[in-house]
């Protein structure tokens, strides 16, 4: 036999409804998040640091003015950061791999 209880011994209607317009919201924030920093090359779980005060705001500056992990796996960037932005290293580079880059690179 199942038996039905209601929310209202919890929560009345109205305050059921604030808690859901607080918490969809938060849900869906955390999961950009997350999918931002797996796009990155960090863990996903990281963006519980957004509930830590002082520490949210340190890793978001770090997250914003460091080199990524994803870029280091992206040959044709990690093979750029080695040497120097210059047009002269971008002209070796792509002469030494002439024969893979597509027709409209070349």
């Amino acid at each position: 036999m199942f038996i039905s209880i209601p929310l209202s011994f919890l929560w009345d209607e109205k305050e059921l409804e604030r808690l859901i317009w607080l918490i969809a919201p938060l849900a869906i924030f955390l999961l950009a998040w997350w999918k931002i920093y797996q796009k990155a090359g960090y863990p996903g779980w990281l963006t519980f640091l957004w509930f830590i005060p002082g520490v949210n705001l340190i890793w978001f500056l770090i997250f914003a003015f460091s080199c990524w992990p994803i870029i280091k796996k992206i040959p044709i960037v990690a093979g750029l950061m080695a040497s120097e932005w210059t047009a002269q290293a971008v002209n070796d580079w792509k002469q030494e791999h002439q024969k893979d880059l597509p027709p409209a690179v070349q």
